[in-house]
């Protein structure tokens, strides 16, 4: 649930940002031209073919047993000794790196056996882990309030003897945010259940043609950058440090935002693309001077522009303005990325 709401929370936050950075206009290119984000340039992508690690299958009719060992996995909306039955696979996403930009996923499995009535395959992502050795119907870790609907695949009995392909955006961002948890989780149920309609799949046990996730990501340059911004008799003082030890070739820029019930001069402060300090390096800007009064609300959003990644890092404080005096500081932390698109196929 914790790593859902936080995903929700990040993107919100983001297309709000956005939005604002758009709509303020500058006799200059303010930031980012926002318009040129997406279709992503798939240029440097990799692609990782990966294996379940665990996969089984959970039947209603035998709710204390398990089938974590057989060679097949089954999807099944009723018949009368299995009723409905559910499968579970787990993958490891560690050969992934932690700061990769997920482009695209594929779920694949290879259907051996369709029968009976067509259903929707719904594929669900499952935040709490299992192991394929003790899942059973009774044990299954599928929330239905939390754990989140991905895709849906429809499923006819045509469907025999081939490759079925889960792959949605909703996927690939659920493995973007499982990434720094190493196991993902997925479900696969029909929709509705306790109708008809029985689907057999390969599984990890069988000795060929066993389900697989395909995954493409980017792996963008990220330099190790310490940001702060510091209120001050006339405003802001921003310190932006390379502490790390790559050299990225790019440009950063900076908005702040300043919110207090008085707000004369200077609530809507920018620095305009700006290159990126090389490693050991500062650089420190002093800020165009506000005026108002208040108890404020301030927040900082940074955009790198190296290649064609765009690299987000923001932060927010209370504070205090009196006159032309700030109180607060605040210490953008990286949230995400996007892809800038330069026109390359």
């Amino acid at each position: 649930m914790y790593k859902k709401l936080v995903c929700i929370l990040v993107m919100t936050m983001l297309i709000v940002t956005a939005v604002s950075v758009i709509g303020i206009s500058h006799e200059n290119n303010y930031l980012i031209d926002y318009q040129k984000i997406n279709p992503i340039n798939k240029k440097g992508e990799t692609t990782v073919t990966l294996n379940p690690t665990d996969d089984s299958y959970v039947a209603e009719g035998n709710p204390d047993t398990n089938y974590g060992f057989a060679t097949s996995l089954f999807i099944q909306s009723y018949t009368e000794e299995f009723k409905n039955v559910r499968t579970y696979l787990k993958f490891d996403l560690s050969s992934i790196p932690d700061d990769a930009f997920i482009t695209g996923a594929t779920l694949r499995l290879y259907c051996w056996s369709a029968l009976y009535a067509s259903v929707d395959a719904d594929l669900y992502g499952i935040y709490e882990q299992f192991e394929e050795g003790t899942i059973t119907w009774n044990n299954q870790p599928w929330n239905q309030e939390y754990d989140p609907f991905l895709t849906s695949r429809y499923m006819s009995i045509n469907d025999s003897d081939r490759w079925c392909e889960w792959s949605d955006d909703n996927l690939k961002d659920y493995i973007q945010s499982g990434i720094l948890l190493d196991d993902l989780g997925l479900m696969i149920k029909t929709e509705p259940e306790n109708v008809s309609g029985q689907y057999g799949f390969n599984s990890k046990e069988w000795d060929e043609d066993i389900g697989e996730l395909v995954v493409t990501y980017l792996d963008p340059p990220m330099p190790n950058l310490d940001i702060n911004v510091k209120g001050g008799f006339r405003g802001y003082i921003v310190t932006v440090s390379n502490i790390g030890n790559e050299t990225a070739s790019g440009n950063f820029s900076m908005y702040i935002n300043t919110y207090a019930p008085f707000m004369f001069k200077g609530g809507e402060l920018d620095i305009l693309p700006t290159p990126i300090p090389s490693p050991g390096e500062s650089m420190e800007f002093n800020m165009k001077p506000v005026f108002g009064f208040g108890s404020a609300f301030i927040d900082v959003l940074c955009i790198l522009q190296i290649d064609d990644f765009l690299i987000f890092y923001y932060g927010e404080d209370d504070g205090f303005v009196f006159l032309s005096h700030v109180s607060a500081e605040v210490s953008p932390n990286f949230i995400c990325y996007d892809i800038l698109n330069n026109g390359e196929e």
